[in-house]
């Protein structure tokens, strides 16, 4: 018997993998913690900021290696429990569950405080308050941006629950705004230095005011900012060829944001004349504004333009970084549910979006208690101590798994071993005891939430099973030519999978069934092993069905966050000959079968067979061929002749025309013959749509050409198979050959068109 194989669809790229790093680190860190850095360190921040991007490298060549060997979402918690025991593999997903958490609030608040800096309120605060009718409203601003930021965090936390998706676009794009909105803000500042050469050297003198302390506090505080990296490793399940892309994903991503890193520092220390402002240097007055610091140094170098721009980046970035944060806390608690080292209902998905409604809520409550009743000083201090206590215990699972012997040696392997991650190990936990000096509360508030997991472990977890590290849990396999691919969205379609079994068997091909597993962007695919067990069953109903039939079939199901990218990678490792669509037969606005068919059919490098199926195979008795010219129905008359040949049914060719006879149609019909196939011919005239409907009533299956065009803006220009497919009233397949002359004329037509008609 066939079984239902599971495979992994790696989707992700060198850009979109450095994208998420680059985008993950360029966040809000850089926007709110710039000025409380200034206000530890001095013009020494810059100092602050170069360390912690060396001691980060060692760090990010462990997170490489072990990605590369271990694909599987949760973070560093996912090396920790295959390399220590259940105790020490709990502890760490305990406290980079709060890492996470806390960084959640940690962004929340910075959002709250841009937005409340760009509405003027503070100005409008020392003014006496917001007069609304014969109402004063005075909130301090520090209270008006926390209830900012808790009405932000419910926002997400309900965008979360509902599964909203992103794309590796989108992505690109947002990551590609912030760094623009940061160059225009270097740009003017290094302007700034230059015009002014003299009140950099003021600036910049002394370079330690507050000593090395200050320098070694401002790290603790601002390594937060570095944190993102990590995120490349934690989709490791979703990168092409990790073992070469991750690490260079890594130094793409830490090379670009610590580059930005230390000119922003740089302008923003030595641009500002703070006298203006009543301050004897400017690292004073970065350190006065705290989060809003760099709105106010844009406000120097570009007027008030400058705060709209930093204000629009600071809102974007912390925004964006939320809605990552909540997202990785929920993977983190998600995946501790599975293991059983958090009660089950963690590890429960919402069965209508698929979503860890349950982590991502009991998460929620926790960051938004932090929200309430902690300073931003302190939240950002207590982020940075978990993220560096769970960085010490990666690099220790490095060396643990090392020993063991159970990282793969063709992957990628960490130099200088172990003194790269000793070091790694050393610095992280000299820069999280030297938080204590700067913030005490956040080291008491630490332990209160180790104690708090001891008891949890202790009462809920010590008897729950150890943790077995297995294989991988996908595994690609390619397939020889002369196949027949159908992409089956709805299991139920039974009408369809007759369809491509008929097809398959005229063919004498072999039948691949492909059935995509999407999940929402929230969803890891290491969430997604619940979901395989009822997925694979109910596609086994089917494998059994298909072999019933004497059909060499295969059944997938494929894991993946984009269908269409799914579809096409299908293609080309199956060495598919004919690609088949189910279609609904409904159409939207701007396209021809629906957003993710359109381009599949449009970049298939096979033949394409889009059907409408509404009766078994065995029932389709006579076939109604719209007959015309160009290549794509000359290959839909190839496919028919095969199914006509194998079920002996009764053939027509049908022409719309103004002429008595068609000498082009009778040497096709001559043609059938030769092969065995008896095709009758039809003339008729009228319009085409019309006719074509009309007579297609008395037949069981209408077969269409695609259309030279199809795909340049249905709603400016139509077709005429569009028409006549969405309103016959029978079973219809759209046929389009995948030859290199038919694609290579489809984009002459639609480069014309776009020309000529170019979008609004």
């Amino acid at each position: 018997m066939q079984e239902v194989k599971v495979e992994l669809k790696r989707n992700l790229g060198l850009l979109e993998a450095s994208m998420i790093g680059i985008g993950a680190m360029i966040g809000a860190g850089i926007f709110v913690l710039t000025g409380i850095a200034a206000g530890e360190a001095g013009p020494g921040a810059i100092i602050a900021f170069g360390l912690n991007g060396i001691i980060t490298l060692f760090t990010a060549l462990s997170y490489a290696e072990l990605s590369s060997s271990i694909p599987e979402a949760g973070g560093g918690y996912s090396y920790v429990k295959y390399a220590f025991p259940k105790p020490a593999s709990f502890l760490s997903g305990w406290m980079l569950w709060f890492a996470y958490t806390v960084a959640c609030s940690l962004y929340a608040m910075g959002f709250g405080s841009y937005a409340v800096e760009m509405s003027g309120y503070p100005e409008l605060f020392r003014e006496g308050g917001l007069i609304i009718g014969s109402m004063t409203i005075s909130i301090p601003p520090e209270i008006l941006s926390k209830v900012v930021a808790v009405l932000a965090a419910i926002v997400f936390i309900m965008i979360n629950v509902m599964g909203a998706e992103a794309t590796g676009k989108a992505e690109n794009i947002i990551t590609g705004i912030k760094i623009a909105i940061l160059i225009i803000f270097i740009v003017a500042g290094l302007r700034m230095v230059l015009i002014k050469p003299d009140l950099v050297a003021r600036n910049f003198s002394p370079l330690l005011p507050n000593g090395f302390g200050g320098v070694i506090s401002a790290m603790g505080l601002t390594f937060i900012a570095f944190e993102g990296y990590d995120l490349i490793a934690t989709a490791a399940e979703e990168i092409k060829d990790p073992k070469k892309t991750i690490p260079r994903a890594i130094a793409i991503s830490l090379t670009v944001s610590v580059s930005i890193y230390l000119l922003v520092v740089f302008t923003s220390v030595g641009g500002i004349d703070a006298t203006k402002a009543g301050f004897l240097q400017s690292w004073q007055f970065l350190g006065a504004m705290k989060e809003t610091a760099i709105m106010e140094a844009a406000k120097v170098f570009m007027g008030g333009i400058g705060i709209l721009v930093l204000g629009f980046g600071g809102i974007f970035s912390t925004t964006s970084a939320l809605n990552a944060t909540i997202l990785a806390s929920s993977r983190v608690a998600f995946t501790m549910g599975r293991d059983q080292f958090l009660p089950q209902r963690f590890s429960t998905l919402d069965p209508k979006r698929n979503t860890p409604k349950v982590a991502i809520l009991i998460t929620s409550v926790v960051f938004i208690l932090v929200i309430v009743f902690l300073p931003i000083a302190q939240v950002a201090s207590a982020t940075s101590l978990f993220f560096l206590l769970t960085f010490v215990m990666v690099n220790l699972s490095l060396i643990r798994l090392r020993q063991m012997g159970r990282l793969k040696q063709d992957r990628f392997r960490v130099p200088l071993f172990p003194a790269l991650p000793v070091i790694g190990v050393i610095a992280n936990l000299y820069l999280a005891v030297s938080l204590y000096r700067f913030d005490p509360v956040s080291w008491k508030v630490g332990l209160i939430w180790i104690i708090a997991g001891i008891v949890v472990y202790v009462i809920f977890v010590r008897k729950s099973p150890e943790i077995e590290m297995g294989e991988e849990m996908f595994e690609a396999k390619v397939l020889p030519g002369n196949t027949v691919l159908l992409s089956l969205a709805n299991l139920q379609n039974n009408n369809l999978v007759d369809f491509a079994v008929g097809l398959a068997k005229s063919r004498n091909a072999r039948l691949v069934i492909l059935n995509v597993l999407q999940l929402p962007w929230v969803v890891s695919f290491e969430m997604a092993k619940p979901l395989l067990k009822t997925r694979k069953e109910e596609f086994q109903a089917i494998v059994h069905q298909v072999a019933d039939k004497g059909v060499n079939a295969e059944a997938i199901v494929a894991v993946s966050h984009d269908v269409v990218k799914t579809i096409l990678s299908t293609v080309e490792e199956t060495h598919a000959d004919i690609l088949i669509l189910g279609w609904r037969g409904k159409t939207k606005k701007d396209y021809f079968f629906g957003s993710t068919i359109d381009p599949v059919v449009r970049n298939a490098k096979c033949d394409v067979i889009t059907a409408k199926i509404d009766r078994p195979m065995d029932s389709i008795q006579t076939i109604l061929v719209s007959f015309g010219f160009g290549v794509h129905i000359r290959r839909a008359l190839k496919i028919v002749r095969d199914l006509a040949i194998l079920k002996g049914v009764r053939l027509t060719l049908m022409r719309v025309t103004n002429k008595e006879d068609d000498p082009e149609m009778d040497k096709v019909i001559e043609e059938m013959s030769h092969k065995g196939v008896v095709a009758n011919k039809r003339i008729v005239q009228g319009d085409v749509v019309k006719a074509v409907i009309k007579e297609s009533e008395d037949y069981d299956l209408l077969v269409l050409g695609s259309s030279e065009t199809p795909f340049y803006r249905r709603s400016l220009f139509g077709t005429i198979a569009d028409e006549i497919a969405t309103n016959t009233p029978i079973s219809v397949i759209i046929v389009k050959s995948g030859s290199p002359l038919a694609r290579g004329k489809e984009r002459i037509y639609n480069r014309i068109l776009s020309f000529l008609f170019p979008k609004k």
